[in-house]
């Protein structure tokens, strides 16, 4: 995928309400080799996302006042393409299921694997689909 900003690095915006998730996903983004744009909130990340669409989203699922699920609702709203992929310390299978249905592109745990974030980055970027499953599958077996 073209990054759709003039940098020729794609651009993340990483959403969540907790400063220091936002710094550290910021500093792993940035060492993958995209640019990173932080949104402290769901107003706020749909407002970056308005003004400067970003190539993909990192977004948490519970932050006050709007939360991961209404973002992503107003995000497809905007934009079905972006891929955006959810990162949460907590969920169940009932929540993953239906945010996969509402289009997340992927489900990342708290916290971060980097090399996990790196094959999924890459995936929903255009990469190799099939070493994101096959990571999926490792990660999930016990």
């Amino acid at each position: 995928m073209r990054p759709s900003n003039a940098s020729s690095r794609p651009r993340i915006l990483i959403v969540d309400d907790n400063r220091s998730v936002v710094d550290m996903l910021s500093d792993t983004v940035i060492s993958l080799g995209y640019d990173a744009e932080i949104a402290l909130g769901g107003r706020s990340a749909l407002a970056s996302f308005a003004a400067r669409r970003p190539d993909a989203v990192l977004l948490d699922i519970r932050m006050p006042g709007m939360d991961g699920p209404e973002v992503l609702a107003e995000i497809r709203r905007i934009d079905r393409d972006v891929p955006v992929l959810i990162v949460t310390a907590t969920w169940d299978q009932t929540t993953a299921r239906a945010l996969l249905r509402s289009g997340a592109f992927d489900l990342l745990h708290k916290p971060v694997d980097r090399e996990y974030l790196a094959l999924a980055l890459a995936a929903a970027l255009g990469g190799d689909a099939a070493a994101l499953t096959a990571a999926s599958a490792a990660r999930l077996r016990p």
